[in-house]
């Protein structure tokens, strides 16, 4: 499974049938909801992704994220709701619509999983927690991929103080 810092993720399945690929949600869909509900958030999950995640866990919330029909659908919110809990609700969301794709499309063996995000072990470790056996995580980043997430964190810092104003 390779997951790129955007676009959908790509799932090559090899084995002892025919070669197939397909898509699914990636890491855009966790980061389109950080963007609308919590830019300083940004910062955080480029610096410190498994204590955020953790943070976001640890906590209950009765909101719900899904894809219905092509399009985003959140229930349970109310004036109440955090942004951490619509965050949280979209992280467990990713999780469990990558684990059921992979199943849905048969991929029933040990998925290696390529991505230069720094939450690609937290994804990992949830997914064998959601019953898909992670066989490893490569993370291959290389000096332009980190040059854009400077840029990114650069970028969602500065508006994070202009919206703070």
């Amino acid at each position: 499974m390779i997951m790129p810092m955007d676009g959908p993720a790509r799932v090559l399945c090899v084995g002892g049938g025919p070669e197939s690929t397909f898509e699914m949600p990636g890491w855009d869909v966790l980061r389109t909801f950080v963007d609308r509900f919590a830019p300083d958030v940004s910062v955080d999950l480029s610096t410190r992704f498994a204590a955020t995640i953790a943070e976001w866990e640890a906590n209950p919330t009765r909101v719900t994220y899904g894809v219905v029909g092509g399009r985003d659908v959140l229930v349970g919110l109310s004036y109440q709701t955090s942004p951490e809990e619509v965050l949280a609700a979209v992280w467990r969301g990713l999780c469990v619509s990558l684990a059921r794709t992979l199943r849905d499309n048969g991929v029933d063996g040990p998925v290696r999983l390529e991505s230069g995000h720094p939450g690609a072990d937290v994804l990992a470790d949830r997914l064998s927690r959601l019953g898909v056996r992670v066989q490893g995580v490569r993370t291959p980043v290389d000096a332009e991929d980190r040059v854009r997430i400077d840029a990114l964190v650069r970028a969602v810092a500065d508006t994070a103080r202009e919206v703070s104003r």
